[in-house]
């Protein structure tokens, strides 16, 4: 049997896309968009057309049963994980499930992925505590923004230590965040410099003033470090984008993001409109809609390909796909 696209090619071709699924679980339906319908059918026609009508019905069905399969495991939408009967003023996960709540008493809750509470910790003497990052759950970052005060914590809830940001030279930060190697990062929007310093206050790297790049100045509502860069979020502007050195490298126009998270290619935001997934290979976006009860009296957090939406009633820990 001759034709322009032997079975064998088909089957190699097959082999291959199951490879690029397999390599972008959360893309799936996207990638099989593109490339199945683009790629076999196109070829089907132009190279199969009258010729063996069996190799042309085999290929066309390879893709339908991967249509059905990508459709039925693959929802885009919010998966509800579980929720947790508590008064929020914040709520983050670290990658190992675990969730961690601030409580509307100013205490700091550590919950595992079952909702069992696991332990407390609780300090009035900094005023309260305004958020937590829990990039690494061994060493996490707790803030309180009033007095500047970075609080360092160990996956228990001891205290390990602190740092009075405006004993080092600080003079108006409001948004800290933790470095993959046990470093920090703060925004001095009295400077406009995003500053890497030690747990003890030494400077590492700084920007240039970013008045002088920029025609608007960021204010930053959200830092944060996320794989090898860091990230400012500008909810006028959009997000700012800058490597482990503190070099500005892009802004992301995306204003009005409440929340945001980037992983492997795939960007993440928060709106009050909605969650939007964008995907840079290939290319695509889907929107997805907040759960029923979500109001503007939620708060969010994206954090390891979850989303956390809090309120003075509860938090719930949803899936993101």
């Amino acid at each position: 049997m001759k034709t322009g696209m032997s079975l064998r090619s088909i089957c190699n071709f097959a082999y291959l896309l199951m490879f690029e699924i397999m390599d972008n679980l959360v893309s799936r339906k996207r990638i099989f968009n593109q490339y199945c319908y683009a790629c076999p059918l196109i070829m089907i026609e132009n190279n199969l057309k009258g010729r063996d009508s069996i190799v042309q019905k085999w290929a066309t069905m390879l893709c339908l049963l991967v249509a059905v399969s990508l459709t039925a495991q693959s929802p885009d939408t919010l998966t509800l994980l579980q929720t947790l009967p508590v008064s929020a003023n914040f709520a983050t996960t670290d990658n190992l499930g675990n969730v961690y709540v601030l409580g509307t008493d100013n205490a700091l809750q550590k919950f595992n992925a079952a909702g069992t509470r696991l332990t407390r910790y609780s300090n009035n003497r900094l005023g309260p505590a305004t958020s937590l990052d829990a990039t690494n759950p061994l060493k996490l970052m707790l803030w309180y923004a009033d007095f500047r005060t970075v609080v360092f914590l160990d996956r228990s809830l001891t205290e390990l230590g602190s740092l009075q940001l405006d004993a080092v030279g600080f003079s108006l930060v409001r948004s800290v965040a933790m470095s993959f190697d046990g470093n920090l990062w703060a925004y001095d929007e009295a400077l406009f410099k995003l500053k890497k310093i030690t747990p003890e206050g030494a400077l590492l790297f700084e920007t240039p003033a970013l008045n002088q790049m920029v025609p608007i100045p960021p204010t930053a509502d959200v830092l944060r470090e996320i794989g090898n860069q860091v990230y400012l979020a500008d909810p006028r502007q959009g997000i700012f984008v800058f490597d482990q050195y503190a070099l500005w490298i892009e802004t992301w126009n995306y204003p009005n993001t409440r929340d945001f998270y980037t992983v492997e290619g795939r960007q993440y935001y928060v709106t009050d409109q909605g969650v939007l997934i964008r995907t840079t290979r290939p290319f695509a976006e889907i929107r997805l809609p907040l759960p029923t009860g979500t109001d503007s009296k939620s708060h969010f957090r994206l954090a390891e390909q979850r989303l956390l939406i809090w309120d003075e009633h509860q938090v719930q820990v949803f899936r993101v796909p």
